[in-house]
């Protein structure tokens, strides 16, 4: 079975180690005399086809063999149609048992059942039989809805003997598609989930599922009570106890430094300890941790050091608010130099190729890695350190916040209406709330100013609702640049930036993370690369992203291939923010099709990355943090939670003030 084709989906790597195998099985049916008695070789020559028709082939052959090839596809596929559409029961039912070790084409086997309607041929009593004979999944009765309508009581009986088969339910709300039976009753919905969160062989990345609400799921099949969510929420605490007690994982140390020399000091030294990136790190560890669990002995625990400079000095010698305001926004940690938020997740940038799949998210959560909930940890610890020092000098970031709405705007014109903070010494949950009451306040006097020029108390009270994040306008028309969904560019980043890319590697010492650095630290020549490789780089070169003067491989435009890898990281560009360069590059772009603008204070990123932090309204997996404390404030066993979330709020204020900031400056010069 090794050697025979199997064709997954026309980006599979493994498509070009089939080629020499679809010449021979080619030949063996080019003459329509040659029959087909088998399934196996039937469904060889299904995707032998599959691939072919999908636009892949062999750099070798030729015009004329791809001509034959094309003139033969009628007659090739007359071939295998002729044996599916006249098999037996007993064909059928002996190939059903060979699929116990032929497993490559299980799915094949089950998608040809149901589309020649093998159903009509085997009663369901004998279908019921013959399957648990065969003891082979019922994933593959559940990716067609022609065997829950055939056989709906067996495919009923069969998804609720394994209380685990509620992942494939579950899994309709990540990224896959199962039919799942229609005549269960919700008693036995309820009946099996319960079973499943006390079974020991439930997927603890499934059950943490469950406990937020799933967009579209609601109580459509069961209804999940408080009592089986805390039954879940002590699996979950139980299996991270038992895990941080091994020496397994990722040992993460935060580092606060208040010297810069020492900073820089710090930072060189972890560099030279070990010079892999942080997101590096995180995949190693994963790796490490993937090999455990498979039985190695494995000694090693990475470590981490998130090191972070607060100046003292610089702080407490421009110790006034405007400096503090601008030591805030400028802050490398929190805003690029295009004032792009850096704390939302990027998992382009952010995460490799093991932890990027590792977890299970429904379609509507926001896409947390390892590494995002990393920075998250270390911004609120420096957040903390901010607060300390300013402390110092009877300073605040509330300060700071309240001067710049009601001391700056009011010097360029634009009356605030009042909010204030909570006193110091007031109950932190308290200081929290009001927080986030002052980022409501905030949030609707901004949208009025924008669409009227000023805030009118009067008009103010009478606006109920508060305006989502994502609909905050902007006086700048053309301020954010995002990727449509145009083929050609989709095509092109992955290739160029993706570490699953076909031309990450030549042999073991010309490979790196991405082909943009494979070709920026080796001299390379197309004929260095394998076929099949060559033919992504020729679609490179057909689009004028590389070129191969002086047969070496380099790249048209520097310039575009930076604008390219923020949008394959970011998702996004700073327009406004861009040199006059990057601009010509975007509206070329632009153009083309393959970006539009958009004219709203915060970015897709930011506003998405907003709406995590703050409410649930918009992903499954939520923090929710002012959700929390404007319905009572949430009751922590560690008082180091609430100075996270205090941390977290802060942020958020300094967020709006620098967007808003940019926005004042902008109208201010135009």
């Amino acid at each position: 079975m090794e050697n025979k084709v199997k064709f997954y989906s026309e980006d599979d790597l493994s498509i070009p180690f089939y080629f020499k195998r679809m010449e021979k099985v080619f030949s063996l049916y080019f003459d329509s005399t040659k029959k087909i008695d088998n399934f196996s070789d039937a469904i060889e020559l299904k995707n032998a086809v599959k691939i072919f028709e999908s636009g892949s082939y062999s750099i070798d052959w030729t015009e004329e063999y791809i001509a034959r090839l094309n003139s033969s596809l009628d007659s090739l596929k007359k071939t295998y149609y002729e044996f599916l559409g006249r098999v037996t029961f007993k064909e059928i039912s002996e190939y059903m048992f060979i699929l116990r070790e032929e497993y490559e084409y299980r799915e094949d086997f089950f998608e040809i059942f149901s589309k020649f309607k093998y159903g009509s041929r085997i009663p369901e009593e004998d279908f019921s039989q013959l399957f648990w004979e065969t003891g082979l999944s019922i994933h593959y009765l559940l990716k067609d809805d022609y065997f829950y309508k055939v056989y709906p009581n067996f495919v009923k009986e069969a998804f609720l003997s394994q209380s685990t088969n509620l992942e494939y339910l579950l899994s309709n709300y990540t990224d896959s598609n199962y039919f799942i039976p229609l005549n269960i009753t919700k008693d036995e919905w309820n009946l099996l989930l319960e079973d499943y969160i006390h079974d020991r062989n439930s997927n603890l990345n499934y059950l943490r599922l469950l406990l937020h609400p799933i967009k579209g799921l609601g109580d459509k099949y069961f209804q999940i009570t408080d009592v089986q969510k805390l039954a879940i929420q002590k699996i979950s605490d139980a299996f991270n106890e038992s895990f941080d007690k091994t020496d397994a994982g990722l040992r993460v140390i935060f580092e606060i430094y208040l010297d810069r020399a020492i900073f820089k000091q710090k930072q060189e030294e972890y560099l030279r300890e070990n010079p892999l990136e942080p997101m590096e790190i995180i995949d190693k560890s994963i790796v490490c941790n993937l090999r455990r669990s498979a039985g190695e002995i494995i000694d090693e625990q990475l470590t981490l050091h998130m090191i972070s400079l607060v100046d003292r000095e610089l702080l407490t010698q421009y110790k006034d608010s405007e400096n503090l305001f601008k030591n805030l926004i400028l802050d490398t940690q929190l805003f690029s130099n295009k004032n792009m938020v850096l704390l939302p997740s990027f998992p382009n940038k952010e995460a490799l190729g093991v932890a990027r799949v590792i977890g299970v998210y429904t379609k509507n959560s926001y896409p947390i890695t390892q590494y995002f909930q990393i920075k998250q940890q270390q911004i609120c610890y420096k957040i903390m350190a901010y607060q300390k020092i300013l402390s110092e000098f009877d300073s605040s970031i509330e300060q700071i916040i309240h001067w710049y709405f009601f001391d700056f705007l009011n010097n360029q014109g634009i009356k605030w209406l009042p909010f204030s903070f909570s006193p110091k010494d007031d109950v932190i949950d308290n200081r929290i709330s009001t927080i986030f009451k002052n980022e409501e306040k905030i949030r609707k006097q901004y949208k009025q100013l924008v669409d009227y020029g000023e805030i009118e108390k009067d008009l103010y009270n009478l606006t109920r609702s508060t305006p989502g994040l994502e609909t905050l306008p902007s006086y700048i028309a053309k301020k954010y640049a995002y990727l449509t969904e145009n083929k050609l560019i989709r095509s092109i980043l992955p290739l160029l930036f993706s570490d699953q890319s076909h031309l990450t590697y030549v042999d073991e010492i010309r490979t790196e993370k991405c082909f943009v650095e494979l070709i920026e630290k080796h001299f390379l020549r197309k004929e260095d690369f394998l076929n099949h490789q060559q033919v992504k780089i020729q679609f490179l070169i057909d689009n004028n992203i590389i070129s191969a003067d002086e047969q070496k491989l380099q790249f048209v435009d520097k310039k575009q291939i930076d604008i390219f890898r923020e949008f394959y990281w970011y998702g996004e560009v700073n327009y406004y923010n861009s040199d006059s360069t990057e601009k010509l590059i975007l509206d070329a772009l632009y153009e083309k099709g393959m970006i539009s603008f958009g004219q709203t204070l915060f970015s897709k990123s930011e506003s998405n990355y907003l709406n995590f932090i703050m409410n649930n309204s918009k992903f499954d997996n939520s923090w929710g943090i002012r959700n929390k404390y404007q319905h009572g404030s949430p009751a922590y066993d560690s008082e180091e939670q609430y100075y996270f979330d205090s941390s977290i709020s802060l942020l958020i204020l300094i967020i709006y003030a620098s967007k808003i900031n940019e926005e004042i400056i902008y109208k201010k010069h135009n």
